[in-house]
Order: structure tokens, then sequence, then C-alpha cells
């Protein structure tokens, strides 16, 4: 994918993840989203976890998008 392509970040509480988007799109790419309040959540989003979305335990990059080596 090139700059243009979607970009979702994530990280325990959000706030590296900003970081890491705000880098991002200082060099060109145009959609990066950041997962508010991460895994873990703050005060002002609750985040992953308490949203009961899904989690894979242990589960690597490579089996989370069927990547084969």
């Amino acid at each position: 994918g090139g700059l243009a392509t979607p970009v979702v970040l994530l990280c325990a509480t959000g706030n590296r993840a900003a970081q890491a988007a705000e880098q991002m799109r200082l060099v060109g790419f145009t959609e990066v989203y950041v997962v508010a309040g991460g895994m873990d959540g703050t005060a002002a989003a609750p985040g992953w976890r308490a949203a009961a979305l899904p989690v894979v335990a242990g589960a690597d990059e490579d089996q989370l998008f069927g990547l084969a080596h």
C-alpha cells in the first residue's frame, strides 16, 4: 500500500499511537487513525478491552493478517 492506505494505530492508552500518527502524517500518510483510549483505556476513553472488542491472546501479526513466511 501507499501513503493513502488506511492505517490504524493502537497502543496501551493511545498516547504513543497518537505520537506515531503525527509522525506518519508529517511524512505524508493521509489515512491514519488512532484507537481512542488504546487497549487499556483512559479517563477520557474506555479503550478496546472495556468496549469488549475481540482480543487474540498470543497471536502474532502473521496469524492476525493471514501472512505466510
